[in-house]
């Protein structure tokens, strides 16, 4: 969001793991898979993704101002939207 469209926004499970693990539907098997990849001590090669970027779940929180304007909120829906379908593509950018 921020790279594309100036939106600056906070992702990862905002303290609260296990609850953001029931709401993604992650069983513990699961979790500890994740956790195991994440936690892998690899050395990547330089200009690629380290793992832990690709396979970590959470979800991305932003906050509006109260006095965020229609259409403020408007273009920030559109672009979570645009991300949300068409942002796989610019992953190798």
């Amino acid at each position: 969001l921020n790279d594309l469209f100036g939106i600056q926004v906070r992702s990862g499970c905002s303290c609260a793991g296990p609850y953001v693990l029931d709401l993604l539907n992650i069983n513990d098997e699961t979790a500890d898979i994740y956790a195991k990849f994440i936690t892998a001590n690899e050395n990547n090669r330089l200009g690629e993704i380290p793992k832990i970027e690709l396979m970590k779940p959470g979800f991305t929180r932003f906050n509006l101002s109260y006095f965020a304007s229609d259409e403020e909120v408007d273009y920030i829906l559109n672009a979570v939207e645009f991300i949300a379908t068409d942002g796989w593509k610019f992953l190798s950018l």
